[in-house]
């Protein structure tokens, strides 16, 4: 199934990522799940949210380097090689 992931660039600095998610609580927004990746100086967090454009609409007024994408989720077996049977089956 495909979902909207929001990603938005972030300083790499303390307290940054707690102002994100603080306005997504204050809009009432729940995060399913995330990533982060980090260049040093700035970074990339992506977001899975119940309610995606509430969430694009509160960083865009925080104006915030944001923006909203289809990914594909998988729901895989907790077992040792699932992972690469299942990009197998993508790749093929």
């Amino acid at each position: 199934m495909s979902v909207s992931q929001i990603s938005v660039f972030i300083e790499s600095e303390p307290g940054h990522l707690v102002r994100v998610l603080d306005s997504f609580v204050e809009a009432g927004v729940n995060v399913r799940g995330y990533s982060a990746s980090d260049t040093g100086d700035y970074g990339i967090v992506r977001f899975i949210v119940d309610n995606p454009d509430a969430a694009l609409a509160v960083l865009r007024e925080q104006n915030a380097a944001c923006a909203k994408s289809e990914v594909l989720v998988l729901r895989l077996e907790d077992t040792p090689g699932e992972l690469a049977r299942v990009m197998g089956i993508i790749a093929d």
